[in-house]
């Protein structure tokens, strides 16, 4: 891509990036992880034509929590995955760097990064319990 001058590359993370996830913090920290790659990657990047984008979506519609046994109250809360998949496409086509869809997810963002760590685990507590999740 360097070569040629020209790409795109995309990561996906998550909200969780920019907080404490309670039931999983390795999870989170491995989303912040990736979220801090591709930002030293858009750094090292910069001027040669390839763009580097972090996707950070927040609820997402699919069979991941069935699948995994975990319950939800609200199977339709989120966006479905083909909206999240669009939005993320377009925004990596349009060179953007870091990507929240969602005008709640972008809150929960300028919260986490504002907030206290543990003022921001009771929020994600409370959000998870009104989820169905019992953390």
């Amino acid at each position: 891509m360097v070569s040629r001058s020209s790409g795109k590359i995309l990561n996906v993370a998550s909200v969780y990036s920019f907080s404490l996830f309670l039931s999983n913090p390795c999870t989170a920290r491995a989303k912040r992880s990736c979220c801090l790659f591709s930002s030293s990657l858009q750094s090292e990047l910069k001027g040669t034509g390839v763009s580097v984008t972090v996707f950070c979506p927040g609820v997402t519609q699919t069979e991941f929590r069935s699948r995994a046994g975990i319950p939800e109250k609200r199977k339709d809360s989120g966006m479905t995955a083909e909206a999240a998949a669009h939005i993320a496409y377009t925004e990596t086509l349009r060179g953007k760097h870091i990507v929240v869809p969602g005008f709640l997810n972008r809150i929960f963002v300028f919260l986490a990064q504002l907030l206290p760590v543990g003022s921001m685990a009771s929020v994600v507590r409370f959000i998870n319990r009104r989820r169905g999740q019992s953390l």
